[in-house]
């Protein structure tokens, strides 16, 4: 192999590697945590991902769970919500959204429920 191709080729690998997300930080940290725009922005995606049907427009609850209640928002880490929309739930309907959705999309839908959990809290506090 020549220099130029085994530096292609490094060249190559390297960006990949850099592409490829890594699962203890997609899984574990919040990289919108507190993020109102990412929050807004994952509003979206989950009107247009398939979760209304289940979760209602405002993820107050259908034939899935409501998943902005107040009774599990402070007791659920951020990572367990997130591995739940893009593992899925076993035994349930929640199906597996992590081939559908890249790792910051999941964590924008993760950050628009918390916020809306945290507003619903502090609405009912008044």
């Amino acid at each position: 192999m020549s220099a130029a191709a085994w530096y292609l080729a490094l060249a190559l690998l390297a960006l990949a590697l850099r592409a490829a997300p890594c699962p203890a930080q997609d899984e574990e940290n919040n990289p919108y945590a507190a993020d109102p725009a990412a929050a807004l922005e994952g509003e979206k995606l989950f009107a247009r991902s398939g979760c209304v049907p289940c979760h209602g427009p405002h993820a107050e609850g259908a034939i899935g769970p409501n998943l902005i209640e107040n009774s599990w928002i402070d007791h659920v880490p951020p990572s367990m919500v997130y591995r739940t929309i893009s593992r899925g739930r076993r035994g349930t309907r929640m199906v597996a959204f992590g081939e559908r959705l890249r790792p910051d999309e999941i964590w924008k839908i993760v950050e628009f429920l918390l916020a809306t959990g945290r507003e619903a809290k502090l609405q009912q506090a008044k």
